[in-house]
């Protein structure tokens, strides 16, 4: 959707955070350029203090997916614009075009899933491999 596409649907809280006004989730602005496996981020996100805050964690891959509304691998293929460019046009700080895990399991245990953020592509690791992806986190 056009109109849609020219609201910029983030509040900058001039705190490090960003507030998404579609969902009321609160967002890690500039995600930490640290790439980490899934356990660790998982640690990282319940140890982040951030904008005076302390309930952080990662989000749920249906979270994940507000944020590629309108640009997911889909849209993307039809010509809308990269998730990467689109966040960081609209307050997200070095968004680039990374790999991001979320809370949530695959079916299997073993597996969860993570988002791309330069292609809006949705894809399952096994944690116990050697991915190491980024984090952002939620709140």
């Amino acid at each position: 959707n056009l109109i849609e596409e020219n609201i910029n649907p983030f509040r900058d809280n001039r705190n490090g955070t960003i507030t998404d006004t579609r969902t009321n989730l609160t967002w890690q602005q500039h995600p930490d350029m640290m790439k980490m496996k899934w356990k660790k981020a998982i640690r990282y996100s319940k140890k982040l203090r951030l904008g005076s805050y302390n309930n952080w964690r990662l989000p749920t891959i249906d979270e994940l997916k507000t944020l590629l509304k309108n640009h997911s691998f889909d849209d993307v293929l039809h010509g809308s614009e990269r998730p990467n460019l689109w966040l960081e046009k609209n307050g997200f700080k070095n968004i680039g075009q990374r790999f991001y895990w979320s809370s949530s399991k695959y079916s299997s245990a073993n597996y969860v899933w993570f988002i791309q953020s330069g292609n809006g592509g949705i894809n399952i690791a096994d944690i116990d491999e050697d991915y190491n992806h980024y984090a952002i986190c939620v709140r």
